[in-house]
């Protein structure tokens, strides 16, 4: 119920705000500015991931790394597929931050 509230208030200021960038006569502007900031703000988030990823490599424990590293499927241990896998997702990110700006 509170999760539709927070929906409704959202989409009630998205509006509001969308008529005033709407009525404006530097509408181009602020949406290049809005895209710009959105766009630093995810590379940013990249750089968050990107670091928690490194974390949890460094603190993985004995057990759980032999384990990755021992455990094959299709030829690639978990440890591998955990790494491509997240690749990848970095991947996806930076080409959308690029279509972006």
């Amino acid at each position: 119920m509170i999760l539709y509230i927070f929906k409704i208030i959202f989409i009630f200021l998205e509006t509001i705000i969308s008529i005033i960038i709407a009525n404006s006569l530097e509408t181009i502007s602020i949406v290049k500015d809005v895209v710009g900031y959105i766009g630093q703000i995810q590379v940013g988030l990249i750089g968050v991931v990107f670091t928690g990823y490194a974390l949890f490599q460094a603190l993985i424990g004995d057990k759980l790394m032999m384990y990755l590293l021992t455990s094959e499927e299709d030829g690639k241990s978990k440890l591998e597929e955990s790494n491509e896998s997240f690749i990848y997702l970095i991947i996806i990110q930076i080409r959308k931050v690029q279509q972006k700006t």
